[in-house]
């Protein structure tokens, strides 16, 4: 068995979109003798002062000696010429294979001996890989068939890697460590973010199906069902097939949510019928047609809520509307009293879906007690890849089951002294991230404590970007006015429920204790990263040294 580089196969096939070059990477791994070494997805690069141009090169097999053989795979249907076999490409580009062939090797050859001068020049060789296509004409001008392994042959190309790379006992250990350096090293291999972006949700939304499907092949009587899950589990899609499913059974589902802004979300994704709110705004919908007036320049005084609960549990107009169907979202901070009140407008047979997940509370609410509910636990989190799970259970030494296989593009720790300097590195952070190919509307500035403590409270500009968020102005439809702008910035109050390609987490500061409340915190807020996790931290930041033992030196 050869050596594969990089080694970790389960890495390379989840996070590799070219799954016939997985096959192939496997095939070599598996058909070649242990002292060959094959290098996957090398890139060059080539540079003067005036242009700047870029290849592939698809694989590297390397022997004893430090010889090389390339292969260049082409998937898909070719074509015979005069000149070869020829690629043609979506908007009427056409390439000869031979032709590209031979550019890569001779910059590969020149980018070593620039980088090893006093290395001896490259001994290169190639092969060309058609695993879709049958040569038709062997005798064609400018096809090697030596040199070629087509869809008839594909079987035979380990053994026609030997052939033409064959084992070479003279061993040159100096070069072979040059070359491991050079084809791991000197070529800079950049991510192809929107390709990953959309195999990251590719993947979550398959994954996604499995608790849902769960959800709905339970049944018994009454249907009152706790679920408690961790973050990236599906709550979210549960909590919208579940609504839909009652309204297809003829049901009237109400639908809570933790705040205004997943309300707002849910809202937009559900199906005509199903009424969505938060339990302040129920409440006030349900006051307004008891006819009770509301003055909400009250609304920050004690018992200002307990007392429209109080009316609203007193109240006996029969217009009041009552439903057969309750979804309660991010039930860990629900309290005992609202769904007490809530219970009021439910028909006594009425199916229920508790939904929460203790490690994101983020209200000091104790538990509230559902002694007729049947309690289903998942552990499984689908939404965070494997490098920022890793990290978080580091760091917060939460445990849950990470079953996203993408590895996800890792985690940031970004440091500074003085408060100034956060919007210097807030700039740096959103130019670098816009040039590895993310799209600014992908970037979520997410503050560790609310938006009226936030030490961010002025900002309205990152790098030559807008920032959007929340105006705290409501339009004529009662919905949340939103600035104009491409990268979100928000509290983890109110994002709770969302998620982003990017998270950049600030206000890890000298005020966010060491302790088990900001664990919870952290722990909701780095789940919202879907791809990557940023953290800009103030050096005296109690959490600092946590997070430096967990950052992963790779």
């Amino acid at each position: 068995m050869a050596q594969i580089f990089p080694s970790d196969i389960e890495t390379v096939e989840s996070d590799r979109f070219e799954n016939d070059e997985i096959a192939t990477l496997i095939g070599l791994r598996d058909g070649l003798p242990e002292y060959y070494l094959v290098y996957h997805s090398v890139h060059w690069s080539k540079s003067d002062p005036k242009w700047t141009a870029f290849g592939e090169v698809d694989f590297v097999v390397v022997n004893e000696a430090g010889e090389i053989l390339v292969i260049e795979q082409k998937n898909g249907p070719m074509h015979e010429t005069d000149q070869g076999l020829e690629k043609h490409y979506n908007g009427g580009n056409k390439k000869l294979v031979f032709s590209q062939v031979q550019r890569n090797l001779d910059n590969l050859r020149n980018k070593f001996k620039k980088q090893n001068p006093q290395s001896p020049s490259l001994s290169l060789d190639y092969l060309i890989y058609c695993p879709d296509y049958r040569v038709i004409d062997v005798n064609a001008a400018g096809v090697d068939m030596v040199r070629t392994v087509d869809a008839q042959s594909r079987s035979t190309l380990a053994d026609r890697v030997v052939q033409l790379l064959t084992r070479n006992k003279d061993a040159n250990d100096i070069l072979r460590r040059e070359l491991h350096n050079f084809l791991l090293s000197s070529f800079r291999v950049a991510p192809d973010i929107n390709a990953y972006k959309s195999k990251q949700q590719t993947v979550y939304r398959r994954l996604l199906d499995g608790l849902s499907e769960v959800i709905e092949s339970l049944e018994f009587v009454p249907y009152r069902l706790r679920v408690i899950g961790t973050a990236g589990s599906g709550k979210t899609q549960v909590t919208l097939r579940f609504c839909e499913r009652a309204l297809a059974a003829g049901k009237k589902p109400l639908l809570l949510c933790f705040n205004r802004r997943l309300a707002d979300k849910f809202k937009a994704q559900a199906v005509d019928g199903v009424t969505v709110n938060t339990y302040h705004g129920f409440c006030r919908e349900m006051a307004e047609l008891c006819g009770i007036e509301l003055d909400f320049k009250k609304a920050d005084e004690p018992g200002f809520w307990r007392g429209i609960q109080d009316e609203l549990l007193a109240a006996t107009h029969t217009g009041l509307p009552k439903f057969d169907c309750l979804v309660i979202d991010e039930g860990q901070d629900f309290k005992a009293d609202w769904y007490e009140m809530v219970s009021f407008f439910l028909d006594e047979d009425a199916t229920q879906l508790w939904l929460e997940d203790p490690l994101q509370k983020l209200r000091h609410t104790d538990p509230v007690d559902l002694p007729e509910f049947v309690t289903y636990r998942e552990t499984s989190n689908f939404r965070t890849p494997a490098s920022i799970a890793a990290f978080i259970k580091g760091t917060l030494e939460t445990d849950f089951s990470q079953r996203n296989a993408m590895s996800g593009l890792g985690v940031g720790l970004h440091e500074y002294e003085n408060p100034v300097d956060i919007q210097k590195v807030l700039n740096e952070r959103a130019n670098d991230l816009v040039k590895q190919g993310f799209d600014p509307t992908d970037i979520a500035i997410i503050s560790v404590r609310g938006m009226g403590s936030t030490s961010l409270d002025a900002l309205a500009q990152v790098g030559k970007w807008k920032v959007r968020r929340f105006s705290g102005k409501y339009d004529a439809n009662d919905q949340q006015v939103y600035t104009d702008g491409d990268i979100n910035f928000d509290s983890i109050y109110r994002y709770k429920g969302e998620q982003a390609p990017v998270v950049i987490l600030v206000d890890l500061d000298e005020r966010l204790d060491h302790n088990d409340w900001n664990t919870g915190v952290l722990y909701c807020a780095m789940t919202r990263a879907t791809v990557r996790l940023e953290l800009v931290v103030k050096k005296d930041c109690p959490w600092i040294e946590t997070f430096r033992e967990n950052l992963d030196d790779d």
